[in-house]
């Protein structure tokens, strides 16, 4: 679990031609993730794991603000559910 005042920032590798969906929010107080599609490549700073580009901040936030943070670090970001097992320990790997 990572700690009260961290952020997990992710999203899914698609080809640019593909249009960016938005998924479905999942946030506790204590784990912030957001995902972003559209991309081949991973941006500088973020980790590919699984399909999906992730970063970590150790910043803390309400439900809201991260939100809009999250939208404000990369275009069409928002906070996600992680959704497997590899995805799970690439958070938990950054996190660490």
């Amino acid at each position: 679990m990572l700690p009260s005042s961290s952020a997990l920032l992710v999203y899914p590798r698609l080809k640019p031609s593909f249009p960016i969906w938005f998924f479905s929010l999942l946030c506790s107080l204590l784990f912030d993730v957001i995902v972003v599609q559209g991309s081949l490549t991973c941006d500088a700073a973020w980790t590919l794991s699984d399909g999906s580009c992730f970063r970590y901040y150790s910043s803390g936030a309400t439900f809201a603000n991260a939100e809009t943070n999250c939208a404000n670090a990369r275009f069409g970001a928002h906070l996600a559910t992680i959704t497997s097992a590899t995805q799970n320990t690439a958070a938990a790997n950054l996190a660490s």
